[in-house]
Protein backbone atom coordinates (compact mmCIF):
# COMPACT_ATOMS: atom_id res chain seq x y z
CA UNK A 1 0.00 0.00 0.00
CA UNK A 2 1.26 3.71 -1.08
CA UNK A 3 -0.56 6.59 1.29
CA UNK A 4 -0.96 9.27 -1.10
CA UNK A 5 -0.01 12.67 1.32
CA UNK A 6 -0.97 15.95 0.00
CA UNK A 7 2.19 18.00 -1.92
CA UNK A 8 1.14 20.46 1.42
CA UNK A 9 2.10 18.05 4.10
CA UNK A 10 5.15 16.61 2.24
CA UNK A 11 6.62 20.48 1.68
CA UNK A 12 5.98 20.79 5.49
CA UNK A 13 8.22 18.06 6.33
CA UNK A 14 10.51 18.88 3.92
CA UNK A 15 10.96 22.04 5.69
CA UNK A 16 10.98 20.91 9.27
CA UNK A 17 13.72 18.86 8.32
CA UNK A 18 15.60 21.96 6.50
CA UNK A 19 15.55 20.53 2.90
CA UNK A 20 15.40 22.28 -0.22
CA UNK A 21 11.75 22.58 -1.07
CA UNK A 22 10.28 23.06 -4.40
CA UNK A 23 8.11 19.57 -4.45
CA UNK A 24 5.06 21.64 -5.80
CA UNK A 25 7.09 23.14 -9.16
CA UNK A 26 8.62 19.67 -9.39
CA UNK A 27 5.30 17.71 -9.49
CA UNK A 28 3.56 20.50 -11.75
CA UNK A 29 6.72 20.39 -14.17
CA UNK A 30 6.26 16.36 -14.64
CA UNK A 31 2.80 16.16 -14.41
CA UNK A 32 2.87 19.02 -17.52
CA UNK A 33 0.71 21.33 -15.07
CA UNK A 34 2.10 24.45 -16.15
CA UNK A 35 2.45 23.85 -19.95
CA UNK A 36 -0.31 24.94 -22.00
CA UNK A 37 -0.68 21.52 -24.30
CA UNK A 38 -0.36 19.56 -21.24
CA UNK A 39 -2.89 16.80 -22.53
CA UNK A 40 -0.37 16.84 -26.03
CA UNK A 41 2.60 16.28 -23.77
CA UNK A 42 1.73 14.11 -21.49
CA UNK A 43 0.52 11.92 -24.49
CA UNK A 44 4.09 12.07 -26.43
CA UNK A 45 5.87 11.34 -22.74
CA UNK A 46 4.13 8.64 -22.36
CA UNK A 47 4.44 7.33 -26.27
CA UNK A 48 7.76 7.67 -25.57
CA UNK A 49 7.84 5.77 -22.12
CA UNK A 50 6.66 2.83 -23.72
CA UNK A 51 8.84 3.14 -27.14
CA UNK A 52 11.93 2.87 -24.61
CA UNK A 53 10.20 0.00 -23.15
CA UNK A 54 9.30 -1.91 -25.67
CA UNK A 55 12.92 -1.39 -27.19
CA UNK A 56 14.78 -2.46 -24.23
CA UNK A 57 12.72 -5.90 -24.31
CA UNK A 58 11.03 -5.11 -20.87
CA UNK A 59 7.93 -6.26 -21.86
CA UNK A 60 6.02 -8.55 -22.72
CA UNK A 61 5.63 -9.78 -18.81
CA UNK A 62 4.73 -12.61 -17.85
CA UNK A 63 2.90 -14.26 -14.43
CA UNK A 64 2.17 -18.24 -15.04
CA UNK A 65 0.01 -18.24 -18.12
CA UNK A 66 -0.47 -14.79 -17.98
CA UNK A 67 1.12 -11.99 -20.38
CA UNK A 68 1.19 -8.47 -20.55
CA UNK A 69 1.91 -7.19 -23.26
CA UNK A 70 2.57 -2.47 -24.48
CA UNK A 71 1.41 -1.54 -27.70
CA UNK A 72 3.63 0.76 -29.19
CA UNK A 73 0.45 2.52 -31.45
CA UNK A 74 -1.67 4.26 -28.86
CA UNK A 75 -5.48 4.65 -29.25
CA UNK A 76 -6.75 8.43 -29.24
CA UNK A 77 -10.11 8.91 -27.47
CA UNK A 78 -12.07 12.10 -28.38
CA UNK A 79 -14.78 13.12 -26.95
CA UNK A 80 -18.38 14.34 -28.58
Amino acid sequence: MYPEVRPEILSSYLRQLKLEDNLTNLMRENSFLSSKTASTDRATSIISTVSTLNSQNIFPITFGNFEVRIDDEPIFVKGP
